[in-house]
């Protein structure tokens, strides 16, 4: 079952919006995923996600730690 959690508090000395997952993060549970994802950038402030306490992520290949990219400029 994924669990997850948005609260306000400082990371990496910023004020912001934490997301945190709890439990497992599989296929399954990609509503409850994206519904935790659409409130966290609702509110227009950074966010962080933390997935410390994922577990059964591994198991679908997604081992590597990739930060988003910046929007391109589409103008150019």
């Amino acid at each position: 079952m994924a669990n997850w959690t948005l609260e306000e508090r400082e990371t990496a000395g910023r004020p912001g919006k934490v997301l945190s997952f709890v439990g497992e993060l599989t296929l399954p549970h990609a509503a409850t995923i994206r519904e935790a994802l659409l409130a966290a950038v609702e509110c227009g402030e950074e966010v962080t996600v933390e997935c410390a306490g994922v577990t059964a992520v591994t198991e679908m290949g997604f081992t590597r730690h990739q930060r988003c990219l910046p929007p391109f400029d589409t103008a150019s």
